[in-house]
């Protein structure tokens, strides 16, 4: 996840007016985002509390924006 939004700022502070990089930055995003959901849909399941169902949805839903 730290990976994805690092390399997201990344490519946006080179060249930001570029199209492919645009694309690239909001891909990796989409990933960064699909990580934290999905490590928050483990975390609920662990400790028993929450609202799974949403964090569920979210992680699918940042997937299939894959």
């Amino acid at each position: 996840m730290v990976i994805a939004v690092s390399l997201t700022l990344t490519v946006l502070a080179m060249g930001p007016r570029h199209t492919l990089n645009c694309l690239f930055a909001l891909f990796t995003l989409v990933v960064a985002i699909w990580a934290a959901a999905a490590f928050c849909a483990v975390m609920l399941l662990w400790l028993e509390v929450g609202d799974l169902a949403l964090a569920l949805e979210l992680a699918t839903l940042a997937f299939a924006l894959l």
